[in-house]
Parts: C-alpha cells; sequence; structure tokens
C-alpha cells in the first residue's frame, strides 16, 4: 500500500474514532447538566423575571414572576355576560366576578386554582423543571422518526410537589438541539390516565420559546408513559386535542 492511500487509511479511521467519542460524550451527560442545555436552548431563564400574556381556549391568561414571587391570572366573561377574573399569587387564590370579590368554599378555591395552575404549568414548561421539588433522571435513549433522544423522567417532592406531587413525566429532548419535542405524563386526580403530547407551531417571542401542543392518548398505556413515542411512530395514538396558545406577548421585567 502507498503511502498516501495509508494517510487516507489512518485519517478515516481517526475521523471514525472522534465521532464514537463526540458520541459517548454526547450521551454521557448528567442530569444537571441537560437540564441546564434545555433552559438555555429555550431560553426559559428569561421567564424568570418577566409579565407574560396569552389566549388559551377563549379565556385570557397572564403570568408574571419576579424574585420568587408569582402571580397568575384568568380572565374571562361566564354564561352570564359577567366578568370573572381568577387571580393565584403567593398569597393564596381570589375570586372576582365584576370586580366584586366573591367568597368561595376552601374546596371551591382549591379546585379553581388547581385548574388556573395546571394551564400555567403546562404553558411555561420547560422553566418550571427548575422547581426545586423536581427530581430528574435519564431513563435512556431512543430514536423516534430518525432523530435520537434523551429521555429524561421527571418525579416530584412530596414537600413542595403540590396535591399532584405522584405524577410522572417522560421528556424527549433532541440531542442536536435540546429542544422538547415530545412528552408524556401519568397523572393520579380523576382516576387516573397517561397522555402523550407532540410539540408543533415552535416560535421564539423575544428570545423565549414556545409552542403548542398535540394531545394524545392510549388504551394500552398507562403508567408506562416511556412507551408512548414507540406507540407514535407505529401511528397507534388517539388524538384526543389540540392546545393552542395564541396572542402570546412577553414583557421582560429589568
Amino acid at each position: 500500500m502507498e503511502k498516501g492511500e495509508k494517510m487516507k487509511q489512518i485519517n478515516k479511521s481517526i475521523i471514525f474514532l472522534l465521532v464514537i467519542l463526540f458520541t459517548a460524550c454526547a450521551n454521557n451527560i448528567s442530569e444537571k447538566e441537560l437540564l441546564k442545555n434545555i433552559m438555555v436552548a429555550h431560553g426559559a431563564d428569561k421567564m424568570k423575571s418577566a409579565k407574560i400574556d396569552f389566549d388559551f381556549r377563549g379565556k385570557h391568561y397572564s403570568v408574571t414572576r419576579k424574585n420568587n414571587r408569582f402571580e397568575f391570572t384568568k380572565t374571562y366573561g361566564d354564561s352570564s355576560g359577567n366578568l370573572i377574573f381568577e387571580k393565584l399569587n403567593n398569597a393564596g387564590y381570589h375570586y372576582l366576578k365584576n370586580n366584586i370579590e366573591i367568597n368561595l368554599t376552601e374546596e371551591e378555591k382549591r379546585l379553581r386554582a388547581n385548574s388556573l395552575n395546571s394551564v400555567i404549568y403546562f404553558f411555561s414548561v420547560p422553566y418550571v423543571l427548575n422547581d426545586k421539588a423536581v427530581k430528574s433522571k435519564i431513563i435512556g435513549h431512543e430514536n423516534v422518526k430518525g432523530i435520537d433522544y434523551f429521555k429524561l423522567e421527571i418525579t416530584f417532592n412530596q414537600k413542595g410537589g403540590g396535591e399532584d406531587f405522584q405524577d410522572r413525566y417522560v421528556y424527549w429532548i433532541n440531542k442536536n438541539n435540546y429542544f422538547i419535542d415530545y412528552y408524556a405524563y401519568y397523572y393520579h386526580v380523576n382516576g387516573g390516565g397517561s397522555r402523550f403530547r407532540v410539540k408543533t407551531n415552535r416560535r421564539n417571542i423575544k428570545g423565549v420559546i414556545f409552542s403548542d401542543d398535540l394531545n394524545y392518548k392510549s388504551e394500552k398505556i398507562h403508567e408506562n408513559i416511556e412507551d408512548f413515542a414507540m406507540e407514535y411512530e407505529r401511528d397507534k395514538l388517539e388524538k384526543v386535542s389540540e392546545i393552542k396558545y395564541e396572542n402570546i406577548e412577553v414583557n421582560l421585567i429589568p
């Protein structure tokens, strides 16, 4: 073999080894590093000090966070033409009808507060994965529709995890850009169940990445939510709904 051919073979071997080494390093990442990369990719840290408004299913929502303080609001008209304003903040939950606060039972407050918080939670992914109650674990890798993903499991400590601390999530993190392309969750309320969401209509608003969701379910998958992507690839899931966040406005707070 001539000297030039030997060099070509050596160069190919070096490139091959570098590819293997790079792949191994990319896969050998800690949960902390992965979460950091997710936050950077989505511009999620900007949500730490900002007021964000959006519309969802005919209701107007706002999310304000600054200095570990938060305020979530929902404004809409009811079937009788009354203007309803709901507010959840560090001090608790408030319900106003035509600008007059209405006294609700503790159970009514709890249900309404949970409903408002749920909408804000899903809208705020992945920012909410920074919460102190979150426990994260990389549970594997998976190729979905030709793209390689980290599979990141999210569970919660009982302390600080809210009423839904037993819920479990799995996020599929694109290894190329650290975007969340899919996620699944198992919930315990109302008898329990599971859902799989596909991220769509991704857009950048003032450096923060937002997206809508296609919401799926399966009669075969319950607590084993890590199997959802495989069933999605096989076109075995039933679409339940479309989650569309409209008229998003971001105002960063200095």
